[in-house]
């Protein structure tokens, strides 16, 4: 995924690549731990919304949506292909339209239980896919106090995805 660390500042650099070309449309410098989180968009007015970071890697059967690169990242470690991140708790249209190139999408936003974006974010992408029809699934996070893929094992991811939850169950499909 072509992840770079700025060692003086502390800063991880992730690359976003136009969705239909791969072109590099520029990056996002996300700052590690401390008390201040820092998000710097790169160059200046880069529209993020167009794109997904990984978009590179997604694939036709499945892609599983995230809100963090970091997780992304996560996932790929443990050879788990097909992940992709919004890059915040919300979808676009443009990136909506990127998800339906994939048959089955699951949603690994935040903790819906822990995380109030999560929870947003699952809502929005529920109301989505009954709008467009596409096949949806919510990851399982059978533990309710666990934030996101990056603070889980290898086992809870594994379990998270082999039982994600069908979107026919509305709102029970994302809460534990």
């Amino acid at each position: 995924h072509q992840v770079l660390w700025k060692d003086k500042e502390s800063r991880w650099v992730l690359p976003l690549r136009d969705p239909y070309t791969l072109e590099l449309l520029g990056w996002q410098e996300k700052s590690q731990g401390g008390q201040t989180r820092v998000f710097m968009n790169r160059p200046a007015g880069l529209k993020k919304s167009t794109t997904f970071f990984g978009v590179q890697h997604m694939i036709k059967e499945r892609v599983i949506v995230v809100e963090s690169p970091l997780d992304v990242v996560k996932l790929v470690s443990l050879n788990i292909s097909g992940s992709v991140a919004a890059l915040g708790a919300m979808v676009s249209a443009p990136q909506i339209k990127l998800l339906r190139r994939s048959e089955v999408v699951v949603a690994a936003f935040d903790n819906p239980s822990f995380d109030p974006s999560g929870k947003k974010a699952s809502e929005q992408i529920l109301e989505i896919a009954r709008k467009f029809g596409f096949e949806l699934k919510f990851f399982n996070y059978r533990n309710p106090n666990t934030k996101d893929i990056g603070d889980m094992s290898e086992a809870d991811i594994i379990f998270g995805l082999e039982n994600a939850k069908d979107m026919i169950f509305g709102e029970k499909a994302f809460f534990v």
